[in-house]
C-alpha cells in the first residue's frame, strides 16, 4: 500500500474544530501529519488538540473575517511547524432565509428600520463568514506555502475550500450567493498561484449527517432523499476527508469543483 502523501505533511484546518474540520484532523494525524485548527469554537478546538496531543496538533482561537486574526494562525504555524502544506477551508455558517419574505413586506412599506438592519446585518454575517474567512486564509496559506521547496512536479501547496451544491441551483440567495462566489474563486485563484505551484479546487458538499436533525419517520430525511440521485442517504464527515485526501493525493487535480452530494437536485429547494 502507498504511503499517504499526509505523512509528515502539515495541515491548517479553518473552522476546523467541529465536525467536517475536527474528522479531518483526526484522519490526519492517524496518516502522520500535523494539525493547526482554527476557529472561534474555542472548547472543541482545545478537545481536538487534547486528544490529539500537543506533539501533533495546534488549536489557535481565531476569527477568520478578520485578517489579524488569520495573520496570528499563520504565524503561529511557521512557529510550531515550520511550514505549511495543506489549508483546508470548512466554513460552518449555513444559516438561510430569503433576501425578502411576503410576511415582511408591511414591515418594509412601513419602514420599520430594525427589520431592515436586522436583515443586513444577517446577510453581511452569512458573506463574511463563509466568503470573506475563506479568502483571507487562502491569501494568507499561499505565503507560507510559497517558502516550500517545490516538490518533484513543482508543487509547494494545496488548498481545498468547501462549498455547497445549493451554489448550483436554490433559491435561497444570500447562502446561495455566498456558496456561488466560494465555487467561483476557485479557477481563477488556481491560475493567480500557478506560477507558485499551489494548486487550489473546491469540494461542494451535499447534506451531510450532521447537518441534518433525524427523526423516527423520516419527516425530514425522505423529502431530501428524494432529491438525491443515488445513493439515497446523508453523506458524511468521512466522505469529505476521503475525497480531500484524494485532492492532495493527484497531483493534477487543479481548478476544479467536486460536487459531493449524491447527484442532488438542489433547483427543486
Amino acid at each position: 500500500m502507498a504511503t499517504s502523501k499526509l505523512k509528515g505533511a502539515v495541515c491548517l484546518i479553518a473552522s476546523g474544530a467541529k465536525n467536517l474540520g475536527g474528522v479531518c484532523a483526526h484522519n490526519i494525524v492517524e496518516r502522520g501529519g500535523k494539525v493547526v485548527l482554527c476557529d472561534t469554537e474555542a472548547e472543541s478546538g482545545e478537545k481536538i488538540q487534547e486528544a490529539l496531543g500537543n506533539e501533533n496538533c495546534l488549536f489557535v482561537p481565531a476569527d477568520l473575517t478578520r485578517e489579524k486574526d488569520v495573520e496570528k494562525v499563520i504565524a503561529l504555524t511557521a512557529q510550531n511547524f515550520g511550514r505549511l502544506d495543506v489549508t483546508i477551508n470548512c466554513p460552518t455558517r449555513a444559516r438561510t432565509f430569503k433576501i425578502l419574505s411576503e410576511k415582511e413586506l408591511k414591515k418594509y412599506a412601513d419602514h420599520n428600520t430594525a427589520v431592515e438592519k436586522e436583515k443586513s446585518k444577517n446577510i453581511e454575517n452569512i458573506f463574511k463568514e463563509n466568503l470573506t474567512s475563506t479568502f483571507n486564509v487562502c491569501r494568507l496559506s499561499a505565503g507560507l506555502m510559497a517558502e516550500n521547496k517545490p516538490d518533484v512536479n513543482g508543487q509547494r501547496g494545496v488548498i481545498i475550500n468547501k462549498s455547497h451544491s445549493l451554489a448550483f441551483g436554490s433559491s435561497l440567495a444570500p447562502y446561495t450567493m455566498s456558496q456561488s462566489a466560494i465555487i467561483g474563486m476557485t479557477l481563477p485563484m488556481a491560475r493567480d498561484l500557478n506560477d507558485l505551484g499551489i494548486r487550489v479546487n473546491s469540494i461542494a458538499i451535499g447534506f451531510l449527517d450532521y447537518q441534518i436533525h433525524r427523526t423516527q419517520n423520516g419527516k425530514i430525511e425522505k423529502p431530501i432523499f428524494s432529491l438525491m440521485t443515488f445513493p439515497h442517504k446523508l453523506g458524511s464527515s468521512q466522505t469529505f476527508f476521503h475525497l480531500c485526501e484524494k485532492i492532495i493525493d493527484n497531483p493534477y487535480v487543479n481548478g476544479e469543483v467536486i460536487k459531493l452530494d449524491a447527484g442532488v437536485n438542489t433547483i427543486l429547494l
